[in-house]
């Protein structure tokens, strides 16, 4: 009993002592709570009494510290002290601005990022209304600066706002220009322009249309000089003059381009046109001396082409240092993210690159002279690394032109330095021959890939030079002939007399069938049905794996029948399609829809259906799985 009355009396002390533990809780609490707002209540009367020249120090601090704070407190505050001005007030300070903005130090800070000049154009164009900058003083410090993507929309707003100013829109033609915005540009000339023909020429050439839009230039500045045509601005005259240049770049028409270069003392122009086509003697004595270019890369790299073509490797390959050197300057200039702007510098280390590799190979060709048994590997390597280096098939024609013509030089050399090999080493004896063929072949390729069949031509029958040229690249060039005069207009005749004077003992017979092929494309653009069938049908024969062949052939049966709807002429086109697809043609995949139309809706679809059972279990099955829903409506 004792110990059951002691229980009650402990819970009794423990509530009591859980209370008093309470109270003393809250009582610390309170204490706190009061410490925490008098605190607060001294913060906030210190604060209260700050200004905003107590923040003047600190944020100067930071500014010295760091470039990006002091960058981005002046394009922070600037607008904002701006607005407050009144007009009067804006209109006395535009002029301080300009001056600031045309001092010589500012080119100092040309190679820092952030710098000076990129803050006050960016505070400037944030600024409402805009300070009038002159057009030229803002393409200046944009181009030279970094500061391109501020002067764009500045000069743009200026040509909104005043669109008779000529200046302004110059200005922003020139930086276009200079960052590749092909696009930009022309939109701009069209906007401008006060001739239709100049719209129309650069449509023509935003569509790689050079050929079209040289013809159209070459009209309108003969109309203007015949007095046909008048009241056009000299500037639209001189962009005319431009646009005709970069035509006969495009094309590939050097003889033309020194010509004109020669006539208007362009001796820029006329150092590139000279250096392709290899008149190396003029190019150093009268051109060189005389050239004044702010383009340091490519004159040096010219001057570095120069130097090896006399066999100088030493001074060669100081002007490719040199050439590196500057080309990282103008790199740095540019914007940051990589753009179209970045494209023509890329093009120009590549040949920067390959002029360096050029001097190893004389080095290389030197060495083996002194010692006969030399086995001429880094040459092999070297050539063998140009012929998987190579421009975009998409890139322009005169990239590749500016690249291959040096090679073209390049292979020149070798060939000469080994044409007394024949009995020694016939595989060094062939090694220039065969790799020149190739780079004309490839030029070639190009050239009719982009449309330019003329251009194609004129590089295969001229630009080899040799009689000598490995089987092989001998198919080759007759293919891309006969090709180039098939896609070009009324050369069909040509292309015929071409593919019947090959001599095609020496080719295999997959050659063989692709040459027949190609004839009876030719016959079938002559009109002549019955040989362009009986050269299709030689063609498969010769190569039944030959899938070009198989497709031609079919596309031949269905012009057949779409003029005289024949049964034998509908099966033999989807059974040559078939075989096509068996064999792994692209194109002819694209006609597996015009075989189920044929199936669903011709008069002769059971001819299909039977073509279908012969063959339909060659076609791959992945080929069919797009067109299952066509498959159970037919």
């Amino acid at each position: 009993p004792a110990e059951k009355e002691a229980e009650p009396a402990k819970e009794g002390a423990k509530e009591g002592g859980d209370e008093e533990g309470e109270h003393g809780d809250e009582d610390k609490m309170l204490r706190y709570a009061h410490t925490l707002l008098v605190r607060h209540g001294s913060f906030m009367e210190t604060v209260s009494k700050l200004k905003v020249a107590d923040l003047i120090y600190p944020l100067s601090e930071f500014a010295q510290a760091d470039a990006q704070v002091a960058y981005h407190l002046w394009v922070l505050v600037f607008p904002i002290v701006w607005a407050t001005l009144q007009k009067e007030e804006q209109l006395q300070l535009a002029k301080p601005m300009i001056a600031l903005l045309s001092k010589e130090y500012n080119v100092q800070q040309a190679s820092k990022r952030p710098n000076v000049v990129q803050a006050l154009l960016e505070g400037i164009s944030l600024s409402q209304p805009q300070p009038k900058i002159p057009s030229e003083l803002i393409k200046f410090l944009g181009k030279t600066c970094n500061a391109w993507h501020i002067a764009l929309p500045l000069l743009e707003s200026h040509v909104m706002l005043f669109p008779q100013e000529v200046r302004c829109s110059d200005a922003l033609l020139e930086l276009y220009q200079l960052l590749n915005e092909e696009d930009c540009y022309a939109g701009l000339w069209k906007r401008r322009s006060t001739i239709s023909s100049t719209r129309v020429a650069l449509s023509e050439m935003q569509h790689g249309k050079w050929k079209r839009a040289q013809e159209v230039l070459f009209d309108s500045i003969g109309s203007v000089r015949s007095g046909a045509v008048s009241r056009v601005s000299r500037a639209e005259m001189a962009a005319w003059e431009n646009h005709w240049v970069r035509c006969a770049r495009e094309l590939n028409q050097w003889d033309q381009l020194t010509e004109f270069a020669q006539k208007t003392e362009n001796y820029s122009l006329l150092m590139e046109s000279q250096w392709i086509t290899g008149d190396w003697h003029t190019l150093k004595d009268a051109i060189l001396p005389k050239v004044q270019t702010q383009d340091m890369p490519t004159l040096l790299m010219v001057q570095g082409y120069v130097h090896l073509q006399e066999g100088h490797v030493v001074e060669g390959d100081q002007c490719v240092m040199n050439g590196i050197a500057a080309v990282l300057q103008k790199w740095w200039q540019l914007p940051e993210l990589a753009s179209a702007a970045h494209l023509p510098l890329l093009n120009i280390f590549q040949q920067l690159v390959e002029l360096q590799e050029s001097t190893r190979v004389l080095i290389e060709l030197g060495t083996g002279q002194q010692q006969p048994q030399y086995t001429y590997s880094e040459l092999k390597d070297i050539l063998e690394t140009w012929r998987l280096r190579v421009p975009n098939s998409w890139d322009p024609l005169s990239q590749w032109s500016s690249l291959l013509q040096w090679r073209n030089h390049m292979y020149n050399i070798v060939i000469n330095a080994f044409k007394g090999f024949q009995d020694i080493s016939p595989q060094l004896h062939q090694l220039g021959y065969k790799d020149k063929a190739w780079c004309v072949n490839k030029l070639a390729s190009v050239a009719r890939s982009q449309g330019m069949t003329d251009v194609c031509i004129t590089i295969l029958t001229t630009m080899y030079g040799y009689y000598q040229m490995e089987v092989q690249e001998a198919f080759n060039k007759i293919r891309e002939q006969a090709m180039a005069y098939l896609e070009a207009d009324g050369k069909a005749v040509q292309a015929l007399n071409l593919v019947n004077t090959a001599n095609l003992e020496y080719f295999q017979p997959m050659h063989q069938a692709e040459v027949f092929r190609l004839k009876g494309c030719i016959y079938q653009e002559l009109g002549e049905a019955d040989e362009a069938y009986k050269s299709f049908s030689t063609a498969v024969t010769l190569d039944k794996q030959l899938h070009d062949g198989w497709f031609s052939w079919g596309k031949f049966n269905a012009d057949a029948y779409s003029s005289s709807t024949s049964a034998a002429h509908l099966e033999n086109t989807v059974l040559c399609f078939l075989q096509a697809m068996s064999h792994g043609n692209a194109d002819a995949v694209q006609k597996i829809p015009y075989i189920f139309q044929q199936l669903a809706y011709s008069e002769n679809h059971h001819v299909v259906a039977r073509a279908l059972q012969k063959l339909g279990e060659a076609v791959p099955v992945k080929l069919w799985l797009p067109y299952i829903s066509h498959m159970l409506l037919c």
